[in-house]
């Protein structure tokens, strides 16, 4: 806290941008851990809409954004130019999202590449994270 009383104003808007957005990564974390609960009591509810994926995609990287930058990785997205609707619970599929990149992220060395592509096959949507990290078997 003293090193923020000391920073200019610009520094200070842009610590407090930084503090409010990790807050808020946090208590989804926090949510997250929650809902883990809750499914593992069978008490979830699902809440399906049509939703498109792209809108999905774009709060799902506001979450990990911090997180790909801190580790200095260089991230694409291809998607549709008006996305694909899809029919499900915006929060879990964000959820979803964010996990895939998230781990993505995690299990790539620092300054990796890492793709998410999203696609429609056959009447279905299909989304893929790829990176240059460990991999799975």
């Amino acid at each position: 806290m003293l090193s923020f009383a000391q920073a200019d104003k610009a520094q200070q808007r842009q610590l407090g941008e930084v503090i409010a957005r990790q807050t808020g990564h946090m208590t989804g974390l926090i949510d997250d851990l929650l809902d883990v609960s809750r499914v593992t009591r069978g008490l979830v509810a699902i809440d399906k809409q049509p939703v498109n994926m792209q809108d999905v995609i774009a709060d799902a990287m506001e979450q990990v954004r911090p997180l790909i930058e801190a580790h200095g990785h260089s991230f694409e997205s291809r998607m549709p130019p008006c996305g694909a609707m899809v029919l499900g619970d915006k929060k879990r599929l964000i959820q979803v999202v964010a996990n895939l990149v998230n781990n993505a992220v995690k299990y790539t060395p620092n300054g990796g590449r890492s793709l998410l592509t999203l696609a429609e096959h056959d009447g279905r949507v299909v989304l893929a994270v790829s990176d240059n990290g460990i991999g799975m078997s």
